[in-house]
C-alpha cells in the first residue's frame, strides 16, 4: 500500500486567470493551509482491465470525478492493467470551501506515482492533479497552494513549477474555522456574471496586500471581499459581528458556508464559548497551520 498527504486550504480572496494551456490557468491571490487534510491510500491488483474503486471514508463512491481523472491520466499510458483500490480518508468537510477536491487530487497522485513507479518528479506529478481540478472546474489555484502549504500569496497563476507563491509570516497561530454546508464552486465558476467582479475586485485587494502581506491584513481584505460578493448567510453573518465585539477578526471560506478566523493559541478557548453561545449546528475544527504542502508518508 502506497500513502500521501495533503493538507487542506481555506482561500481568502482571489483573481481568476484563465488560460488555453491548462498548466498556466490558475487564480492569483492567498489563503492558507491547515493541518487537517486529506489522506490517500492506494493499493493495485493485477487485472485483465484497468479499473477504479474509489473510498471516501470507508464509502464506495461513482462522482470522485477529480480522483477518476487523476487515476486515468497516470494509468493511460501503462502497458499492464490493474484494479486500483484508492481510499480517501478526509478530516475536512468535503465540498465546503477547505480545498477537499485538490487535496484529494494531489495525494492520489503522489501515492499513485509511487504505486505505479512512474518515476515522475513531484512537481511534474503536481501539475496532474492541477490540471484534473482545471478540467473537472473545482478549482483553480488550490493545487499550487497545497504543493506548497503554508500562508501564502499566489503572486503568479499557473501549476506547480509554472506558478508563483510567496508566504508571509503565521507564527503562533491558529485557524479556528466552522462550516454548515457546501456551495458548489463549479457552478459558481460557470456563472457569466461572477468573473469580472471577482478579478476587479480581487486585482485590487492583490496589489493592496502584496504591499505588506500579513495575517491581520489577510483577514481584513479576505473580510471585505467575501462581504463585497455578498455571499454570506445571515447566520454566518451574526457571528462574524459577535467576534468582532471580542476582538477577533473572521471571514468567509471561498467558496463554501465555512466561516474561518486566524487566532492565537490563547484565543481557543474564547472561540469555542463564542460557538457554543450563538447555538449554531456547524462542525467547528481547530487547526495548525501546515508549512509543509503535499508528501507521501
Amino acid at each position: 500500500m502506497f500513502s500521501a498527504f495533503s493538507p487542506g486550504q481555506i482561500t481568502g480572496f482571489f483573481k481568476l486567470h484563465y488560460s488555453k494551456n491548462f498548466l498556466f490557468s490558475g487564480s492569483t491571490g492567498a489563503g492558507i493551509c491547515i493541518s487537517n487534510g486529506v489522506e490517500t491510500s492506494v493499493k493495485l491488483k493485477s487485472s485483465q482491465k484497468t479499473k477504479f474503486k474509489i473510498q471516501i471514508n470507508n464509502q464506495l463512491t461513482n462522482d470522485a470525478i477529480v480522483s477518476k481523472f487523476v487515476a486515468r491520466t497516470m494509468t493511460s499510458k501503462l502497458n499492464q492493467h490493474y484494479e486500483i483500490s484508492i481510499k480517501h480518508y478526509s478530516d475536512i468537510p468535503i465540498g465546503c470551501g477547505y480545498g477537499s477536491s485538490g487535496s484529494a487530487a494531489l495525494s492520489l497522485a503522489y501515492a499513485l506515482n509511487e504505486a505505479l513507479s512512474l518515476g515522475l518528479s513531484q512537481e511534474k506529478t503536481a501539475q496532474i492533479a492541477h490540471i484534473a481540478e482545471i478540467k473537472c472546474r473545482t478549482g483553480l489555484g488550490t493545487v499550487l497552494s497545497l504543493y506548497n502549504g503554508g500562508a501564502h500569496l499566489r503572486l503568479n497563476p499557473g501549476a506547480p513549477g509554472i506558478g508563483k507563491v510567496l508566504k508571509f509570516n503565521s507564527n503562533n497561530r491558529i485557524i479556528a474555522t466552522f462550516t454548515l454546508g457546501n456551495i458548489s464552486t463549479q457552478d459558481i465558476l460557470l456563472n457569466p456574471a461572477v468573473p469580472s467582479f471577482v478579478n476587479n475586485l480581487g486585482q485590487t485587494l492583490i496589489q493592496k496586500f502584496t504591499n505588506n502581506p500579513s495575517v491581520d491584513l489577510f483577514l481584513t481584505l479576505s473580510r471585505y471581499f467575501a462581504l463585497s460578493l455578498n455571499f454570506f448567510p445571515y447566520n454566518l453573518y451574526q457571528f462574524m459581528k459577535l467576534a468582532d465585539r471580542y476582538d477577533i477578526v473572521c471571514s468567509m471560506n471561498m467558496f463554501g458556508y465555512s466561516i474561518f478566523s486566524i487566532i492565537k493559541s490563547n484565543e481557543k478557548a474564547e472561540f469555542y464559548n463564542l460557538f457554543r453561545k450563538s447555538n449554531i449546528k456547524g462542525k467547528l475544527i481547530f487547526s495548525n497551520i501546515d508549512n509543509i504542502g503535499a508528501h507521501l508518508l
